[in-house]
């Protein structure tokens, strides 16, 4: 029989999923409704700007306007991922709620869910989406584990595989807080992939703009690595010096 602690390690994830997704979202609500004051700021400022002309009240007008609609359209889909997320979790502790004590001798099928949860995540950090997908369908356990999640994830190793780094950027600019806190530089070292498909590509000069913006930020943290992948406009994608072969060599 698991322990309590064991139990409670095996079933958090459940929790934590939705949970941490739910907190993502307060914080995106929180820039954006910023957002929205300082469009009301811009509508007050040019309000009492007697310099402005009727068209350029117009014009700024009509930006704010554009502004306050992107505003709008992502909250709505801020709510329906947020109302996804609550519902899993509700659906989830109604779960761990449910599954009780086990009576004596029903230890096998008490815990034949958890396995099957257990099974299909395995299945999904595995690469078998498939497989998985099918599983938690069999099992009715489609609500309890997190398909999607691990979706979005191949899609983002997909595209590194291709030396797109785009998608993970993008993964990074929504989990920049917790990229902090950890103080990772997985953004930094996707940067640089960037930066030396650039200089594949023999577009030095967009490659040295790119690290201006992009990578001196980091100079103060990642100076070796840094210098390193700059040094990498001195030679040839095909180079077999050891340091910036193997920069060449990511995939």
């Amino acid at each position: 029989m698991p322990s309590a602690g064991t139990s409670q390690s095996l079933d958090t994830p459940l929790i934590k999923v939705p949970y941490e997704s739910l907190r993502r979202s307060v914080r995106e609500r929180k820039y954006i409704v910023d957002g929205v004051k300082s469009v009301v700021t811009s509508l007050t400022t040019n309000a009492n700007n007697s310099g402005l002309t009727n068209e350029e009240r117009l014009q700024d007008l009509d930006k704010l306007v554009s502004k306050l609609t992107k505003m709008k359209r992502k909250l709505t889909e801020m709510s329906k991922e947020e109302e996804a997320d609550a519902g899993r979790c509700v659906m989830r502790l109604q779960h761990l709620i449910s599954l009780g004590h086990p009576l004596p001798d029903q230890h096998i099928p008490w815990n034949k869910k958890r396995l099957d949860v257990i099974l299909v995540d395995h299945l999904l950090r595995s690469g078998y989406h498939v497989s998985a997908t099918n599983l938690a369908s069999e099992a009715g356990i489609q609500n309890l584990v997190d398909t999607e999640l691990f979706k979005q994830a191949q899609c983002v190793v997909q595209a590194l595989k291709s030396r797109d780094c785009g998608a993970a950027l993008a993964w990074c600019a929504s989990n920049k807080s917790r990229l902090n806190k950890l103080n990772s530089n997985l953004e930094f070292k996707l940067r640089v992939q960037e930066f030396i498909e650039l200089v594949r590509r023999s577009a030095k000069l967009e490659a040295i703009m790119y690290a201006r913006q992009y990578l001196s930020p980091w100079a103060a943290s990642e100076m070796q690595d840094l210098q390193r992948a700059m040094t990498t406009l001195a030679f040839q994608p095909n180079t077999d010096c050891f340091p910036y072969m193997v920069l060449f060599d990511v995939v």
